[in-house]
């Protein structure tokens, strides 16, 4: 009997009790708002860095880039934590249960666990898209004015996280990554980064002209 349990246990997924998309609609309005508002703003905070005036200014950006910046907020700041999360939750559950305890443990852990991604996970996620957003902003600002370098600058304070005090002052190529401690980074919060890298960063880049 515990044998057969164990191996009902095994072949759950996290797949089988949780939809990750049915999870992102729920979290979506929240980080589309602010990637919209924060790619605004990093193209025209882009912009002024450069000196241009509003009148020659580009407003918007198109719109495959807001989707695009969309899609990939969610695989790096969801998908990769969250799956480990339930999975740690299932793995928490007796296997020594009866088959429909054993299900109702695992549904009241998974509750659990999306409870506590909802009240931590979600708030991190907006401000890292948000940072991220803001970054690819003033990156297209940049190359649509023909900048050809840019320079990493940390928030210079007791927060910044090793990697990124060391980065601090890195000058690269337009189209070239920073090497952030070997880790390739096109921008601060380069949603391409892994997650120990990008969540919660507070950096930005400026323009070498």
């Amino acid at each position: 009997m515990i044998e057969r349990l164990q191996s009902l246990k095994a072949e759950l997924s996290v797949a089988q009790i949780f939809r990750y998309e049915d999870a992102l609609v729920e979290i979506e309005p929240a980080i589309r708002s602010a990637v919209l508002q924060a790619l605004s703003e990093g193209l025209i905070r882009g912009q002024s860095r450069l000196g241009i005036s509003q009148a020659q200014r580009v407003r918007e950006l198109a719109p495959d880039v807001v989707e695009e910046m969309i899609r990939r907020s969610k695989y790096v700041n969801v998908i990769q934590t969250t799956e480990d999360q339930i999975a740690k939750a299932i793995a928490q559950v007796d296997s020594g249960l009866d088959n429909q305890t054993m299900i109702e443990r695992i549904t009241e852990q998974v509750r659990q666990t999306f409870e506590g991604i909802q009240a931590n996970r979600i708030p991190t996620i907006v401000a890292t898209t948000v940072n991220s957003a803001f970054e690819t902003g003033q990156m297209r600002a940049f190359r649509i004015s023909g900048v050809n370098q840019k320079q990493w600058l940390s928030q210079r304070d007791g927060r910044v996280r090793e990697s990124h005090d060391l980065v601090d002052g890195q000058q690269v190529a337009i189209n070239q990554n920073f090497d952030v401690m070997g880790v390739p980074l096109d921008f601060p919060g380069d949603p391409a980064g892994p997650p120990e890298e990008i969540i919660n960063c507070r950096c930005t880049m400026i323009p070498v002209v």
